[in-house]
Formats: structure tokens, sequence, C-alpha cells
């Protein structure tokens, strides 16, 4: 972690091969880092604090904050839980070209963080794999590991490409996807 005089810049190496984190009714404090963050809200309610503004989340929202993007939670006094997937801005790169040629420039040069909803379908099939990768990378096979951690982060901007388009997509989930602020 880098430290700057107003809050933490976060790296790699402070989240020692996480790929995924659930949180469960924690405030976050503010800080940035240098990978993207993919934030899928799976209960209660809080708000994710930008330098651009603040974003009320509940259920079924997604956020995708990009590297550098300051920001803090503060839960809003429900149990809250949300799901973390932290992203390498080459691997965002590459994955974001396969879903749509242009994402990856949409997502980064967007004005503030994008959000959108996503149904408790889709969100069930992420925490299913999110439970994959735990039980594999506990069997150290890092390939698995990988391709599981693509799969997650190919599922997660699916929803945000395929928004207000309610389509089955290839492992069999319902999306649908608006713009929400």
């Amino acid at each position: 972690m880098t430290k700057n005089s107003n809050y933490p810049i976060y790296n790699f190496n402070l989240i020692n091969g996480l790929y995924t984190e659930l949180i469960f009714n924690h405030d976050i404090e503010r800080h940035c880092h240098i990978f993207w963050e993919l934030t899928v809200s799976i209960k209660g309610e809080y708000v994710n604090h930008f330098d651009s503004g603040d974003i009320n989340l509940k259920a079924c929202s997604l956020t995708i904050i990009r590297p550098s993007d300051i920001h803090y939670v503060n839960l809003k006094g429900t149990p809250t839980v949300y799901r973390d997937i932290y992203v390498s801005d080459e691997k965002m790169r590459q994955v974001a070209d396969i879903i749509h040629e242009g994402l990856y420039d949409e997502l980064i040069n967007s004005e503030v963080p994008v959000t959108c909803v996503i149904d408790k379908t889709h969100i069930d099939s992420i925490e299913a794999t999110a439970a994959k990768i735990t039980a594999v990378r506990n069997s150290n096979s890092q390939d698995e590991v990988n391709v599981l951690h693509n799969c997650l982060i190919m599922e997660t901007l699916a929803a945000y490409a395929d928004r207000g388009t309610p389509r089955k997509n290839a492992a069999g989930c319902w999306i649908c996807c608006r713009n929400s602020t």
C-alpha cells in the first residue's frame, strides 16, 4: 500500500492474491487503487462516495470502479453484503475488448464510475463462480483460478454491455442491466 497524505493507494501486493472478496457489514475508508474494482451489491443499502459524487447502492447494483477513482463506503444501517472483484488494467483491457470493441475506452473515459442494475439470477451465478475460485485456490491450481477469474470479469462486463437488453448469456443466466444514478 502506498500512502498519500489524504488516503491510501492500494496495489496488488496488499490484496495478496485475492481475486475476489465478499464483504459483510463493513465501512471502507477513503482510498484508491491501481486496479479495477467491480462491485456487485448482494444485500442491503450503502453509499459509495466518489470525488465525482455519491452513488446510492442497493442489492443487485453493479459498480465499475476505475484505477485511481478515489472512494469510500458508508453503510446505511442495514446488514450489507457486496462482492469486490479485482482486475488488473491489462486484464480489463483484454476482456473488455472481447465483450465489445471500444468498451474499455468507454469505461475508462466515463465522467463518473459506471453503475447499473443486474438481476438476482446473475448475482447467484457470480457467487457460484466466486465459490469455485475459493475452492480451487485452496487446491493450488493457479491456472483454474485464472480461468474462473476471467469468467467473473467476462460475466460482469457482459452485464454492463447488455444493459437494457434482456437475453440469455453463455452461462445460461438472464441478464437485464440498465444505467442508474
